[in-house]
């Protein structure tokens, strides 16, 4: 595939208004509809949101060109499983749900790249992990996961808690939190890179910027789970969810009421 005549081939795609994307999910989603209308709504919803695949792909690709064509492929699939499960009742951007299902197929993409040599067993232990530290209101200590896991080595419980592994158990979130979690992937894609960080450095304090950055993955694009962040800057899960739910808001008040 060549990389820079793709992008430039998405790029033509004009952008949809929101009044167009409900016309266009009602057209996928109406038993009245034809299927000729209804892969051409789907078409015409699909090919306006690639870019967002695919720069999240970059990002995610380092360079490696193999893994960016992959990456993209995965990006698109999530996609096109947002259409099937996005109604025009939710009264949200399309892209501010489907950006979760893009990232959730990306990462998927990257677990089994970086988890190929780890033992099935190893990935059900990192998940097993995950749903324990999860229970808990702050980041618990080893000695707090070793009461409620006692079946697993201390040495584990260290490796599988302070890695990434548990970035990719990404299955459960509830449809609300999706919603609320992709925004700024709308943002991204509707806004030029360097302007969003600058509006960002100007409306957002230091540990929100921090939080949004690390949880949305704006610098690595690894999204970190909250409860990470709330365990790296040293503060509560409430305090680091209130922190985030603020720099939204911040950033809805800037962004959508000049729009």
């Amino acid at each position: 595939m060549d990389l820079s005549f793709y992008y430039d081939l998405i790029c033509k795609q004009p952008l949809l208004t929101k009044e167009q994307e409900y016309k266009l999910l009602e057209t996928y989603h109406s038993v009245d509809s034809t299927p000729k209308e209804k892969t051409k709504a789907r078409d015409v919803l699909i090919h306006s949101n690639l870019r967002f695949a695919f720069k999240r792909a970059k990002i995610l690709s380092r360079g490696n060109v193999d893994q960016f064509e992959e990456l993209i492929s995965a990006g698109n699939e999530g996609l096109l499983a947002a259409i099937d499960k996005f109604k025009p009742s939710k009264d949200v951007r399309f892209l501010t749900y489907a950006g979760w299902w893009v990232r959730q197929r990306q990462f998927k993409l990257m677990a089994g790249m970086r988890l190929v040599a780890v033992p099935i067993w190893k990935q059900q232990l990192a998940s097993r992990i995950m749903k324990a530290v999860e229970s808990f209101e702050e980041p618990p200590s080893i000695a707090q996961l070793q009461s409620v896991l006692p079946d697993v080595p201390e040495k584990y419980l260290r490796e599988l808690s302070g890695t990434r592994y548990l970035t990719f158990f990404m299955e459960d979130m509830h449809e609300d939190e999706v919603i609320q979690h992709s925004f700024v992937d709308e943002l991204v894609e509707d806004i030029d890179e360097e302007l969003l960080k600058r509006k960002m450095n100007k409306i957002l304090t230091p540990e929100e910027l921090r939080i949004i950055s690390d949880n949305f993955g704006l610098d690595d694009g690894i999204d970190l789970p909250l409860i990470k962040i709330a365990e790296n800057m040293n503060l509560s899960k409430d305090d680091t969810r209130n922190l985030r739910r603020s720099a939204i808001n911040k950033l809805r008040k800037e962004f959508l009421t000049k729009n």
